[in-house]
């Protein structure tokens, strides 16, 4: 008997209302910590006549992902039913009419969703598109059907590469049965799901440091093993982490790709880049000042830099990447250090500009005018008084509409500072004080 599906029968908000669509939205909801899932099923259900195999299809720009659903509930099933098999093979149907159809051949019932998610593919905001199989039976009574997803997951990259114009979106699928949507509940109530005994692969002395509650080791791990884990447990990895792997895209997630980047062109400078992972663990053993085993594990900050690792297509040479592990048995502090490692001041654009050289020449020129202030961009603790602020957002919008381009400027007001073209194309040698003061207030 599954855990979870006590927990599913007692869920009436959703068995009572989406009858055989309600595991669907469950499953979606545990895997992806929806606080609403009501919301998001007016919306991503597509199910219905003419729906083109399409039971649901929930976009997700932010975070640079989508997923297409197929589901089917048995009723009453056995522990040795089987899965059918022909609906893993719709979901051919499903990415046929999704990724290569005209959108004005595309059946009302799925038009909206279809279009949306064509459009963010295009724009560049999606990095990975599942096809999940969802269903209420054990999945290893049925090996066919993985093997028919597999054929869907090639076809449908094909597909996806012709209409995103490169192989910048990934197709995974997914069978959704009883073991995955144990694995998820477990997870959503469990904060460490990998409860194996694991050899750890580093290459440093260990540093332990004890609290009265907790105690933690920093040490030093091999990329290779980071890695293996990811490729091994893939999400289950992240079952304490906030956020999963949020992938690499050209416009979404893009600090992604230059992690992959510094794995593949630096590894030897992967160190000195990279913050560094924190993990829970159930415990850990020391020999002779190295760690060499640790019970269980979830990476809970880190997700990204672990996602990236693993997703490079091979490592040309190893590397190290810093890594402190903890042990902790008191709930309230585990959810303390889960919280407090992933709690941070965001890095915003305009940051990692503010030492450029124009930045630093304007905020020299703003100091001709005591009752005006500019900074570049700069963050600090500073509080402005008696002096009318100049944000560098703002200014940069208003140049730009200024100049002729009102669309970018009204619609990315961070992607200004983000492209290198678009920034050095406002913030030029010949840009001044004066210019900005004079369209600011124009």
């Amino acid at each position: 008997m599954y855990n979870y599906i006590s927990n599913y029968k007692g869920r009436t908000d959703l068995v009572d209302l989406y009858g055989d669509n309600s595991l669907l939205l469950y499953a979606l909801q545990l895997r992806y910590d929806i606080e609403d899932i009501i919301s998001v099923a007016s919306e991503a259900l597509t199910d219905g006549s003419d729906d083109k195999k399409c039971d649901l299809i929930y976009i997700d720009r932010d975070s640079g992902f989508a997923v297409v659903a197929q589901a089917y509930m048995k009723k009453n099933p056995t522990e040795t039913d089987l899965a059918k098999v022909n609906k893993a093979s719709d979901l051919n149907t499903a990415a046929s009419w999704i990724f290569t159809r005209d959108i004005n051949d595309i059946p009302d019932r799925i038009k909206d969703s279809v279009s949306e998610l064509q459009e963010a593919i295009k724009d560049g905001d999606i990095n990975t598109v599942y096809f999940w199989y969802v269903h209420n039976m054990n999945e290893k009574n049925n090996p066919e059907v993985q093997e028919e997803l597999n054929t869907v997951q090639i076809a449908a990259q094909k597909l996806v590469n012709n209409l995103a114009g490169d192989n910048s979106v990934k197709i995974v699928s997914l069978e959704v049965g009883n073991d995955t949507i144990e694995r998820w509940y477990n997870s959503s109530s469990k904060r460490i799901t990998i409860e194996e005994e694991i050899d750890v692969e580093g290459n440093g002395k260990a540093f332990e440091v004890k609290g009265g509650k907790w105690k933690s080791c920093v040490t030093a791990v091999k990329g290779s093993w980071i890695r293996k884990l990811y490729l091994m447990y893939k999400d289950d990895l992240f079952s304490g982490n906030p956020r999963n792997y949020l992938g690499a895209g050209k416009r979404k997630n893009k600090i992604n790709l230059g992690i992959m980047d510094t794995v593949q062109e630096q590894p030897e400078n992967f160190w000195a880049y990279n913050n560094g992972l924190t993990a829970l663990v159930n415990d850990y053993e020391i020999d002779d000042d190295n760690i060499t085993k640790v019970h269980g594990i979830t990476i809970i900050n880190g997700a990204q830099s672990t996602g990236a690792i693993g997703a490079v297509e091979s490592l040309k040479e190893d590397f190290l990447v810093p890594i402190r592990f903890i042990v902790c048995s008191d709930p309230k502090i585990i959810e303390e250090i889960i919280n407090n490692n992933n709690k941070q001041n965001e890095i915003l654009p305009s940051d990692l500009r503010s030492n450029d050289k124009q930045q630093v020449r304007l905020r020299k020129e703003f100091e001709k005018y005591p009752q005006l202030y500019y900074s570049g961009g700069r963050r600090d603790s500073t509080r402005v008084r008696n002096k009318e602020v100049f944000d560098p957002y703002l200014v940069a919008q208003t140049l730009l509409a200024f100049h002729g381009d009102c669309v970018t400027a009204y619609n990315s007001k961070k992607l200004i500072w983000d492209e290198d073209k678009e920034y050095t194309n406002i913030f030029s040698d010949q840009l001044t004080a004066e210019h900005i003061i004079f369209v600011y207030y124009k």
